[in-house]
């Protein structure tokens, strides 16, 4: 009988196995929270559409607990994509969540990007008790999760849900 050894395992698995061990090991809460912090456009390859924010967890200090949305967002209903940059499906999720932001994102509908590339945005992931990416997260305007998305889905399914989220149509 052959055996491989452990360390045999390609390394491009390396980091999608170390997350998902520990995002299943940790645990998670179903809190819906918000952490604190500026935009950053620099977390894609093409700025935010109106109405749209890009922010990498890591960019800034870790909350010591969860953080209320801020009060002028706190009416606009928000769709948070939680996501790896290591993450295949994500990068190709990538040019459907711009277009599905350019198309709905505005005075009635932000959306937010997060990262779980370091230590921060795993824990923010597991306090929302995300255990695969992408996951989209549709907030209302109170902050209180309304659905959850996980995994690749089509333009049409994600207008839609950030249409009934929203309460208006996307753009053509």
């Amino acid at each position: 009988m052959v055996t491989m050894p452990a360390d045999r395992t390609p390394r491009r698995r390396k980091p999608a196995i170390a997350l998902a061990a520990l995002l299943l090991l940790a645990g998670g809460t179903s809190l819906v929270a918000r952490a604190k912090g500026a935009a950053s456009p620099d977390c894609s390859s093409s700025p935010p559409a109106a109405g749209a924010t890009c922010r990498r967890t890591g960019s800034s200090p870790p909350a010591a607990a969860p953080a209320a949305p801020p009060a002028a967002a706190a009416s606009v209903p928000t769709v948070i994509e939680i996501l790896s940059s290591s993450c295949s499906a994500c990068r190709r999720m990538e040019p459907v969540v711009a277009q599905a932001s350019r198309r709905c994102a505005g005075p009635t509908l932000r959306v937010e990007r997060r990262f779980v590339d370091d230590e921060e945005g795993a824990t923010y992931a597991r306090r929302l008790g995300v255990f695969g990416i992408p996951t989209f997260l549709l907030l209302d305007g109170e902050g209180r999760e309304v659905t959850r998305l996980v995994g690749e889905r089509p333009l049409a399914e994600l207008e839609g849900a950030m249409e009934k989220l929203s309460g208006a149509r996307c753009r053509s």
